[in-house]
């Protein structure tokens, strides 16, 4: 058979599409059968058809718990994580799941890794293609926005570079939750822009190991600051969670943490949470770990005061 033979949809028996269909690792979906999958799986080329079949049975039987499921708190701008505190789920409000009534609900013991990642741009802007970085061109708008303190002017207009972005990160307290993606430095040897802020949420559910979040988790319009306030929301609630927290009601704060408005917490100082190990590039020297029980991780050899590692989410037995 030629490479540009049609195929057939191992579900239905249509012709699979070149530029539609889903490679399985036995076969293909058509492109309808393949909006059939949960928009927030991954990993389908490895699977087979015998996976389909079991996915689409974990979809209709998640029918009923979307339409059980009661939104007790709402978290970020855009309040896309939603959680069931009464069930002990959650859901994300993103997607064609969540248009079509039925988004992927996961339970709180489902919950593995998460994180968030920021995004750095390797090459400085230079609009007017001089030759020279607008950070040193007097002709440049940026150049004048940014003369008196060009950080502080940043913060200001919600726009990031890797010093403001590492001062947020040292603020929250939460430095084991953020992983710098590219450079901080860029080519003009300044500190690079902030280009993005993906959420990753790692569940134990095989065919959602692994969901990122994206701009359409954070909202449209929305400045780099606030997706990074968004994500320090989203890993706080996770934190919970994992804890096996109640309600928003009975929230306390983290150490270190930087209130929300409207959450109603006093703004605590930059401590170090319990077995922090900053990541590697965030530019933060090291905190000293302050063990809260004697108990250590088997993985990291972080101490550990619960059912899972703070530091690298390792269940303990």
């Amino acid at each position: 058979m030629g490479l540009f033979d049609s195929k057939e949809c191992a579900l239905c028996g249509e012709k699979a599409g070149m530029f539609t269909k889903q490679k399985l690792q036995d076969g293909f979906l058509c492109g309808d059968c393949k909006k059939k999958l949960s928009d927030l799986s991954s990993g389908w080329k490895e699977r087979t058809i015998s996976d389909v079949n079991e996915h689409l049975q974990l979809r209709e039987a998640n029918k009923e718990k979307s339409s059980q499921f009661q939104v007790s708190r709402a978290i970020g701008a855009g309040g896309s994580l939603e959680i069931d505190d009464a069930h002990g789920w959650f859901r994300f409000k993103i997607g064609r799941d969540y248009q079509q009534g039925n988004a992927q609900v996961f339970g709180f013991n489902e919950l593995g890794n998460f994180y968030a990642e920021i995004h750095y741009d390797a090459y400085a802007d230079d609009e007017d293609n001089d030759g020279v970085p607008d950070q040193f061109d007097p002709d440049s708008r940026d150049f004048n926005r940014n003369r008196n303190t060009m950080m502080g002017a940043m913060m200001r207009a919600g726009e990031l570079n890797s010093q403001s972005a590492n001062m947020f990160v040292q603020a929250s307290g939460l430095a084991q939750y953020f992983r710098s993606i590219g450079s901080q430095i860029n080519d003009a040897g300044m500190p690079a822009e902030v280009t993005d802020v993906t959420m990753v949420v790692g569940t134990t559910s095989r065919f959602w190991p692994e969901v990122r979040l994206r701009s359409a988790y954070f909202g449209s319009g929305g400045s780099d600051q606030q997706r990074l306030q968004d994500a320090q929301q989203t890993i706080q609630a996770l934190m919970q969670i994992r804890g096996g927290a109640g309600g928003g009601a009975g929230m306390m704060a983290q150490p270190g943490m930087v209130p929300q408005q409207g959450m109603g917490m006093a703004q605590q100082g930059m401590m170090a949470q319990p077995g922090m190990v900053p990541q590697q590039g965030m530019g933060m020297a090291p905190q000293a770990a302050t063990p809260a029980a004697p108990s250590l991780c088997p993985s990291c050899n972080a101490p550990v005061n619960g059912a899972f590692c703070p530091n690298c989410g390792t269940k303990l037995s």
